[in-house]
């Protein structure tokens, strides 16, 4: 837990990316967002416990690859009206 920051990008299981989010030193639990959802609420996260540590790794190895897996989805039920009474 102490080899990663809060925001600091990363690998899981060499495929994945995604961005340190949360540190808990007592319990020893990281999480990682791994994917924006329309809202914060929607957003995909993993968990990694102290053991699983090997399968993260610092850094991105394509910037692009990362930026795109982090970029919100677009909200498919939201129309692009003002009036919501629609």
């Amino acid at each position: 837990m102490y080899l990663f920051e809060v925001g600091q990008e990363v690998m899981v299981d060499s495929s994945t990316p995604g961005v340190v989010s949360f540190i808990d030193k007592e319990f020893q639990i990281m999480s990682i967002l791994i994917g924006r959802g329309c809202h914060r609420s929607e957003d995909t996260k993993l968990i990694i416990m102290s053991w699983e540590l090997s399968r993260v790794e610092k850094g991105w190895p394509d910037r692009k690859l990362g930026e795109e897996a982090l970029t919100p989805r677009p909200c498919s039920w939201y129309s692009g009206k003002r009036d919501s009474n629609r």
